[in-house]
């Protein structure tokens, strides 16, 4: 194991045809076998698990910042499937073959999206600690606090009371450096000590990556963040069932963030879909185990 990193080798933007720029990185070896990263909520393009593991693979490891992350411009109302028309337009614009793409956390979604509108473009998907779509998730709206199901149902109903709403519930990322308070993903509700996710973040080599990924990810405020939010908790615009090529899906037993219920909601859903499940790993997995990642998507 390396260490992950926010410096990468090359930083680069590139022009949409619809006026929008999406901004994009690259790691790894410029001439070895092309994976693409999807970064999770909030985050950025600045992120890779693992340097060295990713040259010690031959890969080049190309990440992407989502509309409102970075440099790449808000698209307001983008909904998960949307995303695939940039991921297309960038890929025929840097010339980029179909590959592996693997999302981390909410990531995970807009990579499925891939896979399910657009597999030609993608030879396999990894997702790592990913939520699963609220409307085929078992018991989604009964799971649900009385605050949430409310926020969610005003964002269905009433999209312009739904976005205030968003802007209110994201507001904490207007000081996005309190993403790394001790027990960040359990709201204090358990002992530092049975955190894996903050025993990670003792070591420097990995916090200050991190901490410069989502400074990152805060370039224009909260934009990727509420428009992240959003999009997630209405239809993704695909069911699981049309995801059409091999995902290999990975989740730690000890993540405070994403329920059993979502990994298996999404095993379930996705037809072949193989699962491992870390014991005793948290959110931040992918920084340990990158290596065996990029091994099952070879």
């Amino acid at each position: 194991m390396g260490w992950p990193s926010s410096t990468p080798i090359a930083d680069e933007v590139v022009n949409l045809g619809d006026g929008r720029v999406v901004s994009y990185a690259e790691w790894g070896q410029p001439d070895g076998r092309p994976v693409v990263f999807v970064n999770g909520c909030p985050g950025s393009r600045l992120m890779c698990p693992d340097v060295e593991e990713t040259v010690a693979a031959g890969v080049r490891l190309l990440t992407i910042d989502r509309p409102g992350y970075g440099w790449s411009s808000p698209l307001p109302g983008r909904r998960v499937v949307d995303w695939v028309a940039d991921f297309v337009e960038w890929a025929d614009l840097i010339g980029l073959p179909p590959c592996p793409v693997v999302g981390w956390s909410i990531g995970g979604q807009f990579a499925l999206a891939l896979a399910a509108r657009c597999p030609a473009r993608v030879t396999s998907v990894g997702v790592a600690a990913g939520h699963a779509p609220l409307d085929e998730l078992h018991d989604g709206w009964g799971s649900l606090s009385d605050e949430t199901r409310a926020y969610v149902e005003s964002l269905r109903g009433d999209p312009f009371a739904g976005v205030e709403a968003t802007r209110i519930r994201c507001g904490w990322f207007e000081d996005w450096e309190s993403v790394f308070e001790p027990n960040w993903a359990t709201d204090g509700e358990q002992p530092e000590s049975v955190n894996p996710d903050d025993r990670l973040k003792e070591h420097d080599e990995i916090l200050q990556p991190l901490r410069e990924q989502v400074r990152e990810a805060a370039r224009q405020g909260t934009a990727g963040v509420i428009a992240d939010s959003i999009a997630s908790w209405l239809p993704w615009g695909f069911s699981l069932s049309e995801v059409a090529r091999p995902v290999h899906l990975w989740w730690g037993d000890g993540d405070a963030l994403v329920p059993r219920a979502d990994t298996e909601c999404l095993a379930d859903g996705i037809q072949g879909s193989m699962l491992t499940t870390l014991p005793g790993e948290g959110h931040l997995f992918p920084v340990t185990h990158w290596r065996q990642m990029l091994a099952a998507l070879a």
